[in-house]
């Protein structure tokens, strides 16, 4: 069993994990498989609460955040990449 993954948390490849699995019989695989739905739902609520409490940008909008944008930069008030991202870094080490 060969398998990409992207961004892996674990120090492990999937075929490890396969290793572990195989050999099990369908009750055991639907009892591992009922546990890891339940250790995921948390993060699954949260981001059906963020999904449902963000909602999409109208047109106008974003013309609108593009013109403010754009006036900004030609006041040379604008940011670059790395000052933005180390504000991003602090945003969010505060809400951890």
């Amino acid at each position: 069993m060969k398998a990409i993954v992207r961004n892996r948390r674990s120090r492990f490849p999937v075929s490890h994990y396969w290793n572990l699995v195989k050999d099990m019989d369908n009750g055991q695989k639907l009892e591992l498989v009922s546990m890891l739905i339940e250790s995921v739902k948390p993060a699954v609520e949260e981001t059906k609460k963020w999904s449902a409490s963000s909602k999409p940008y109208t047109v106008e909008e974003l013309f609108q955040m593009v013109a403010e944008g754009e006036e900004e930069f030609n006041k040379g008030q604008w940011q670059d990449s790395e000052d933005m991202f180390r504000e991003l870094d602090e945003e969010f080490a505060h809400e951890s």
